[in-house]
């Protein structure tokens, strides 16, 4: 079966087809009523380079070391914090913490910003997720940094540009819910509906078989006739086979109760009144 008897049959049985297309077309758009849509939260952070110069060392004295993440510089050090927020073992502590643990890092091309984003079921958590990973940042930049706590213009600083955290509306899981649903829907109607044609097609056979041995019984013996439809008068058309003997077998059908009407056998032109012509 290809897709033209597929058409051609759907078009034949399109009192099954047809509602079942708009219960699938119903749920559809349904779907957006119990599946809720996901919300992004964004946040950034953006690196200062140190803004100062360390105090002049007095006579007699070493110099302390300098700070080697200020001499590495911003992009360096946004990049270390990235890779040590996203372990597993960070990841872990947010789980605990109650935020989304499946956050997102990324840094800004050619600067210092760091943005943090997270897709959640609602707006709340979203935003406390993003709020946690931009202290996060910020904690892990001062730890690497301790030795200059007292000295804030020699160490890289940070600043937080959306701490809040901007939350979007994401509707891609409804989306993808509706076009599952469309799809199954309408192959489930197809389905169904090409087993309807075949169930309507085998009692149709059935009732037609049923009628075909209802007729050779009261055909006599050596007499055969083929009837190419016992249900409908317009469209019966009959073969009559004779052996011996010249039969009419015709097969009328009312209300599709075939009734059985015979000619007389070896029926011959009447021969005319009177005596016979010499």
């Amino acid at each position: 079966m290809d897709l033209w008897d597929i058409g051609r049959l759907l078009l034949r049985r399109w009192f099954v087809f047809i509602p079942l297309l708009l219960i699938t077309a119903v749920a559809t758009l349904q779907t957006s009523n119990y599946v809720k849509p996901e919300f992004t939260a964004t946040g950034s952070l953006l690196l200062v380079p140190p803004n100062g110069k360390a105090a002049p060392v007095p006579a007699g004295k070493q110099a302390p070391p300098g700070n080697p993440w200020a001499e590495l510089g911003p992009v360096q050090m946004a990049q270390a914090v990235t890779i040590i927020l996203e372990s597993q073992k960070v990841r872990q502590e947010a789980a605990t913490q109650g935020v989304e643990p499946g956050y997102t890092l990324k840094i800004v091309t050619r600067s210092a910003i760091i943005e943090a984003s997270v897709t959640s079921k609602s707006t709340g958590k979203a935003q406390a997720t993003v709020q946690w990973v931009l202290k996060k940042i910020t904690n892990e930049i001062n730890d690497k940094q301790k030795a200059f706590a007292e000295q804030p213009t020699l160490k890289i600083n940070t600043e937080t540009l959306d701490g809040a955290g901007t939350v979007t509306p994401v509707t891609t899981g409804v989306r993808r819910a509706q076009i599952g649903i469309a799809g199954v829907g309408f192959l489930i109607t197809i389905v169904f509906t090409i087993i309807v044609d075949a169930l309507i097609t085998m009692i149709r056979r059935r009732r037609e078989k049923m009628v075909r041995g209802a007729v050779r019984a009261v055909v006599p013996a050596g007499q055969t006739t083929v009837h190419s439809s016992l249900f409908s008068a317009r469209d019966a058309k009959a073969k009559s086979i004779t052996s011996a003997d010249t039969m009419v077998l015709s097969v009328i059908s009312a209300e599709d109760e075939p009734t059985v009407r015979q000619a007389g056998q070896n029926a011959g032109p009447s021969a005319p009144d009177g005596p016979p012509q010499h």
